[in-house]
Parts: structure tokens; C-alpha cells; sequence
């Protein structure tokens, strides 16, 4: 099986909008996934060490960077497709 046979129906994909937003989206929860595969054991540690206290203050911090992300994607987003629609005359 050549690496082209594998790679064009990926790329039919991310050529249909709609589905390229899923297909972000799915690669996003896979990084979170991921992301807590890899700092659970630290979070269990720290929260039989210290209680769970720190937790809304983790998640406070937490909810403000994914505040500041969806706000920098949206502004991107926005930045981008006037970009591609070329100057107004």
C-alpha cells in the first residue's frame, strides 16, 4: 500500500469545508485526550498530596486561556477570509 493511496482520501476530506472544521475538531480532542493521558498521573498526585483546593483556581486559570484561544482563532478566522476575498473596488 503506497503512502498516496493511504493520503488522497484525507485530503478529499479537508477539501469540503464543512468537513475540514470536523476534522480539526476531531484532532483537538484527540490533543486533549492525550493531554490528560499524560498529566493525570501528576494531577492525581497532587490532589492526594493537597486536596482538591487548588482545583477551581486551575480551572479559573484554564477557562481564561481557552477563553484567549477561541478569541485569537475567531479574530484569525476573520482575518483570513478577508485576506482571501481580495481588495474592494
Amino acid at each position: 500500500m503506497s503512502t498516496a493511496s493511504v493520503v488522497t482520501p484525507y485530503r478529499a476530506l479537508f477539501a469540503v469545508p464543512v468537513l475540514r472544521r470536523l476534522a480539526v475538531a476531531g484532532l483537538a480532542v484527540a490533543g486533549y485526550t492525550l493531554g490528560q493521558a499524560v498529566t493525570g498521573p501528576a494531577r492525581g498526585r497532587l490532589a492526594d498530596r493537597h486536596g482538591l483546593a487548588w482545583a477551581p483556581v486551575l480551572a479559573l486559570g484554564l477557562s481564561c486561556a481557552l477563553a484567549v484561544a477561541a478569541a485569537t482563532c475567531a479574530t484569525a478566522g476573520t482575518r483570513d477570509s478577508e485576506a482571501r476575498a481580495g481588495p474592494v473596488r
